[in-house]
């Protein structure tokens, strides 16, 4: 084994009590079969890389804090990330969790990581998952899973000791751990006749639904509750509507939306939004004759015109009013941003000029050159927190404005790859994003 825990003659001690059991042909047969399997078979993940991998940056405290957040998680103190990150590590990994530079050399210590299963819910699996992708991404391994296993197939027909992890009723099982004020595993496991160590992985796959979701419950994290109603409610374009091109306070966003002025505070920098400083903005005068000018002559829209003059739309108006000016009816935003789309294209690029034409173009351009760093656009979506339909919606409107393929699509066994021109394309991206463009 690679930088095996178990030393060599550890594994003969081992082989020799398991010779003693009466299930010793199934055992020495399964043992063969995954030898097997391992030798003749293509394994997604080089283990011995993930082992020589620097850990230090797994899970850093505002990433387990900034999950918690976004999935509602109970616990985002230092003893909890650090049970969280030796979690992690071993999946990553395949080093048990003990060996983890976070791990503490105690029982307590590694019985509440082992039950870290337990804590996990679907949301929080996922959200585990998808920085398990990020941390080898930035360790440059693009091309695997987060961890793996061979196909239960294997083992079939063997009458191996311990019981059957499929035995087990997984509704059940979740319905014991919605018990009130929650269960250990160890009763859960003895309620539904099975061991602590299936219930454990039982749970690590298949992580049962909060039990506080259904309908009228009380979450026991309020903030967290609170922060991930308002995410889900406004993502990052529509609280940069409200806040920078409307012009709307934090406190008047936090009351559409029923939380706190903090916790719309908080989204803010979570998605990188600058905020105002509250209580210095001037009182701006407008010239009636540049607001005649920018509203009529340029047909500009009136949103654009007030931020600008860095004053929300609605006092924009009644200078309007107040200078007699005649207001148009809606579609002024659309105009607007057809515009600010052309001038865009003009400066860009030519190989993705086409694209930048339309209202969105560069957002649908970024959003193309980040889910180029993913293996699949399934994947990418999840990642990049859009439908997969709308984003191949949109990459498919970007090779029929660039007038060119630029992704082969992933297969079975194959990621997606860029062509010639998507290669050209993501660069040109990027090399655009560099120089400053919008």
């Amino acid at each position: 084994m690679i930088d095996s825990p178990i030393e060599g003659h550890a594994v003969s001690r081992i082989l020799q009590l398991l010779e003693k059991q009466d299930q010793w042909p199934s055992i020495r047969a399964a043992l063969i079969r995954m030898a097997d399997y391992l030798a003749d078979h293509d394994i997604p993940i080089d283990y011995q890389r993930r082992r020589r991998v620097d850990y230090s940056m797994l899970l850093p405290d505002k990433v387990w804090a900034q999950i918690c957040r976004d999935t509602a998680t109970p616990g985002p103190r230092s003893v909890r990330v650090r049970i969280a990150r030796c979690f992690l590590f071993e999946r990553i990994s395949g080093q048990p969790a003990n060996t983890s530079p976070w791990a503490h050399d105690n029982s307590a210590f590694r019985t509440k990581t082992a039950d870290f299963p337990g804590h996990l819910t679907p949301g929080l699996a996922q959200a585990l998952n998808e920085h398990g992708l990020e941390f080898l991404a930035d360790q440059g391994i693009y091309d695997e899973p987060v961890t793996w296993h061979p196909p239960r197939g294997v083992l079939d027909g063997l009458a191996l000791p311990g019981p059957d992890p499929a035995a087990v009723d997984i509704a059940g099982l979740h319905r014991v751990m919605a018990a009130a004020d929650g269960v250990r595993l160890g009763i859960a496991a003895q309620r539904l006749n099975t061991s602590l160590d299936t219930v454990r992985y039982l749970l690590e796959t298949h992580p049962a639904p909060r039990a506080d979701s259904d309908e009228g419950a009380t979450l026991s994290t309020p903030y967290n509750r609170a922060y991930l109603t308002a995410k889900q409610t406004l993502s990052r374009e529509h609280l940069a509507e409200l806040y920078e091109r409307q012009r709307m306070s934090l406190k008047d966003i936090a009351t559409t939306v029923g939380v706190s002025r903090q916790i719309i505070a908080r989204l803010a920098r979570d998605y990188s939004l600058p905020l105002r400083e509250p209580g210095l903005q001037a009182r701006t005068s407008i010239d009636r004759d540049w607001l005649y000018d920018q509203y009529v002559n340029k047909r500009r829209a009136l949103p654009d015109i007030a931020k600008e003059a860095g004053m929300s739309t609605a006092n924009m108006a009644r200078w309007a009013k107040t200078h007699a000016i005649p207001m148009r009816g809606r579609g002024g935003v659309s105009h607007s941003s057809s515009l600010a789309a052309e001038r865009a294209a003009d400066e860009a690029p030519d190989l993705i000029r086409p694209a930048l034409l339309g209202i969105g173009g560069w957002e649908r351009l970024e959003r193309f050159a980040a889910a180029t760093r993913y293996s699949t656009l399934t994947i990418a979506a999840e990642k990049l927190g859009v439908g997969q339909a709308a984003l191949v919606s949109q990459i498919n409107r970007i090779e029929r404005e660039v007038g060119a393929r630029l992704l082969n699509r992933a297969e079975r066994g194959r990621p997606m790859e860029l062509t010639d021109v998507g290669v050209r394309v993501a660069a040109s991206i990027r090399a655009w994003q560099r120089a400053g463009g919008t």
